[in-house]
């Protein structure tokens, strides 16, 4: 019930004192004027933190003020909060602002609250930590709602991660941030009357830094734990600032320049609604906190596994949107380096794609090799088995990589993955497992060494291999259903023609029409689907067609079809109203 109260409290409040933060900002001129770099189209009040900061720190207060290390935070939070609130107004310097989080995050790390690893590494890394997640809240704060959403499924997850181990203090802590987000968030979705700016995403980064460690920390947890569980609560914000960074880097772009080159912007710039491109995003948070809440549940070895999975799918989501285009406001061409020093970015630079590909492959060929060893031995694995896991670990890399160079995987284009791909991909898997064996059998005569693991190892590698390249197709196709078509439409003929346009204009991520069925003459034929759309029946079920889902027009695909037969068809569809266009009339259009 306590939990529950602070939660209240904190929304209650931020409902309140939102709409008072707004209008005080609206009369003091303190507005988010429309810019090129920047989202919003019209002039929107500021200062939206301030709510955040009094909700969460009122409802603290009345609930958990006995609490040292949360009492602690206070002063910290409070000077960063300030120190926004004076750039408003006196316009500090980037360097004074950077000095300041710093001195901030020292605060922090001297009331306790830092990673506890060994003394030469934890103060730097806990300084790049609160530092790191103050920015990419801030950066995150690019769209209406995604910070703030984020940071409510983030404390949420953390509440409940926490509650476990009976810490009522960081609980209600988590609920009372939740509680201020989600209050926050009634003025701030799509279309926001009020952002937080940078005093509010800045203060947001930094409770989350405190809170996730102070609940890592206070979590019984082995030391890798205790550093993956907070970067799993805050990953899209990790993700989107490594995103962005890397992208930037990788064009001559400054990374600190605003900019419309986001993980939201270029899910909006692929087709997507801004509420669904936020919604995403929650649900890429959703199921990083899923792995979280999990690692209180089962062994650490699992949660590595789903972590580095995660990671993986992460990853993909990158590339996908890495090939996205965007207007990019005074982007400066890529300079090519000639030189003997700027040779190994020059290569980085042309085949980034490829690099990433390669280290995905890399994290992959660990995860399904360790994977083999802890099914062999129902997840305990002896400590002398583990010895001979990183013995041949090296040998199983170098076997699996030069297979995949071998046989093509790093050439294909994994959005037009087709059975060649496949096959492509057993053989590389197949021949470098056997490759690896009859090392084994001549360096090591297969002694302490499990031809079963070999095999269980294949079939995982097997899996997540084709998985990997296959999810780009996914990635593709879910963004794609979300788009809204303007114009609904229908194939005449479900034949070789049609399947072909069917995956030419899917193809298209930018197309306009959105495919409902297929008819066709062929009885046979009727009641099947071809990639997911179905064949409803011959030319004479238009009819039921244009009043049950509104069809606009129809693609003939008949290439055998008589010039009486294609008449008919044509007077069919006039009939109805619909616009139709011959399949080699399209394509001959779109050559020209």
């Amino acid at each position: 019930m306590k939990y529950f109260l602070s939660f209240i409290i904190a929304f209650i409040v931020a409902v309140v004192f939102t709409p008072v933060v707004r209008n005080l900002s609206l009369r003091y001129g303190k507005v988010a004027l429309p810019v090129r770099d920047r989202w919003h189209q019209k002039p929107t009040a500021l200062l939206g933190g301030a709510a955040i900061f009094i909700s969460f720190w009122m409802s603290t207060w009345l609930l958990n003020s006995d609490d040292k290390f949360l009492m602690l935070i206070f002063p910290a939070s409070s000077l960063l909060f300030i120190l926004r609130l004076l750039d408003d107004f006196l316009h500090i310097k980037p360097s004074s602002k950077l000095i300041g989080q710093i001195i901030v995050a020292c605060i922090m790390i001297f009331s306790g609250l830092l990673f506890r690893l060994h003394p030469l590494v934890s103060v730097p890394i806990s300084i790049l930590w609160y530092v790191g997640l103050m920015n990419a809240f801030n950066l995150l704060d690019n769209m209406d709602g995604l910070a703030a959403g984020i940071a409510c499924i983030a404390s949420v997850t953390l509440g409940l991660y926490v509650l476990v181990s009976g810490e009522s203090a960081v609980v209600l802590a988590a609920m009372a941030l939740a509680g201020a987000t989600l209050g926050f968030l009634i003025y701030n979705t799509h279309p926001a009357s009020i952002f937080m700016g940078d005093c509010g995403s800045l203060f947001l980064g930094h409770i989350l830094a405190a809170l996730a460690l102070l609940g890592a920390n206070r979590t019984p947890s082995s030391l890798v734990m205790t550093l993956l569980i907070p970067v799993l609560l805050v990953s899209v914000p990790i993700f989107d600032t490594l995103f962005v960074t890397l992208t930037r880097f990788f064009h001559s772009r400054p990374i600190s320049q605003g900019g419309k080159d986001h993980t939201s912007h270029r899910l909006v710039a692929f087709g997507v609604s801004q509420k669904k491109a936020v919604w995403i995003l929650y649900g890429i948070s959703l199921a990083s906190g899923l792995v979280v809440l999990l690692s209180a549940a089962f062994k650490g070895t699992t949660v590595l596994a789903l972590a580095v999975l995660l990671t993986v799918a992460l990853t993909l989501f990158g590339m996908f949107l890495g090939e996205v285009k965007i207007q990019v406001e005074g982007s400066p061409k890529r300079r090519i380096l000639t030189n003997k020093k700027g040779f190994i970015l020059d290569v980085l630079l042309q085949h980034k794609r490829r690099f990433a590909e390669v280290l995905m492959d890399l994290a992959l060929i660990c995860l399904a090799y360790y994977g083999a060893f802890f099914l062999k031995y129902d997840g305990l694995i002896p400590l002398q088995v583990q010895h001979l896991v990183m013995e041949s670990l090296s040998i199983i890399i170098t076997c699996q990589l030069v297979n995949f160079f071998v046989f093509g995987l790093y050439r294909g284009v994994w959005k037009y993955i087709g059975i060649w791909d496949a096959l492509a991909i057993v053989k590389a898997v197949s021949v470098g497992t056997l490759l690896s064996g009859i090392i084994f059998e001549t360096v090591f005569r297969f002694e302490h060494y499990s031809r079963a693991v070999l095999i269980i190892f294949t079939l995982i590698l097997l899996i997540l291999i084709s998985g990997s390249r296959i999810a780009m197709r996914l990635i593709f196709e879910f963004l794609s259903s979300t788009i809204t078509r303007q114009k609904r439409a229908v194939i005449i003929g479900a034949g070789d023609m049609g399947e072909l346009f069917l995956r030419v204009l899917q193809s298209d991520y930018h197309r306009e029409y959105a495919l409902v069925a297929f008819v066709d003459d062929d009885p046979k034929k009727i009641g099947k689907t071809i990639h997911g759309i179905p064949v409803v029946g011959n030319c004479h079920a238009l009819a039921e067609l244009v009043e049950k889902e509104r069809i606009d027009t129809a693609f003939i695909a008949i290439p055998s079809a008589t010039p009486e037969q294609l008449r008919e068809i044509e007077q069919e569809c006039e009939s109805h109203k619909i616009e139709y266009q011959k399949i080699g009339a399209v394509v001959g259009a779109a050559r020209g």
